[in-house]
């Protein structure tokens, strides 16, 4: 499935770089992904033991702790591959902005995710989760604003913004995964 996805948003097909010459490969590898996902939660909710137990998903808290923890992951991804892309080629500045760039988000994501730990592990509030992502939201907006006309020095602040709020988010995020479900569904 994963196979699929991944080679369907990849050049791998001769001819130009455009939709007109690559949609054919790009729509059929990604109705091959959704047939292969289809099999695989078939396979999965027939099986005695299950490698995935998406009947878990139903439990209101766990789903949706899993869910938030998806879009924290894929905010973490879209940084680390689009800012290249936004910065070299939509800021023309070289490769040394990019670096500082994404060191500044990965350098204060970490003492984030301590601190957050901390006061989550202090309050249990349930504040610390949507507040971090609704900074991560409005970051994001920012940057899709800025990204071609917006000065650099903006840009570092708003990564400056998000990597604080993608660090605050993950611990108290990574704790309701863990502890949203009853102990005999825990561990392998």
């Amino acid at each position: 499935f994963m196979t699929a996805v991944l080679l369907s948003f990849s050049h791998a097909h001769e001819g130009e770089e455009t939709f007109q010459e690559g949609w054919e490969y790009h729509t059929t590898l990604q109705v091959i992904a959704l047939i292969l996902l289809v099999v695989f939660i078939l396979v999965e909710r027939r099986t005695a033991d299950p490698l995935v137990q998406l009947h878990l998903l139903r439990d209101k808290a766990f789903g949706s702790a899993v869910f938030a923890n998806g879009i924290l992951h894929m905010t973490m991804m879209t940084i680390i591959f689009i800012i290249p892309f936004m910065v070299e080629n939509g800021l023309e500045k070289s490769t040394v902005h990019t670096s500082i760039m994404l060191v500044i988000f990965e350098c204060l994501s970490a003492p984030a995710s301590l601190i957050s730990g901390w006061l989550y592990d202090k309050t249990h509030s349930v504040l610390i989760r949507p507040c971090s992502l609704f900074v991560m939201a409005i970051s994001f907006i920012v940057i899709g604003f800025l990204a071609m006309t917006g000065s650099y020095w903006i840009i570092v602040g708003t990564l400056i913004l998000l990597g604080t709020s993608a660090g605050a988010f993950l611990t108290p995020s990574s704790t309701a995964v863990m502890t949203a479900l009853p102990d005999e569904h825990m561990g392998f």
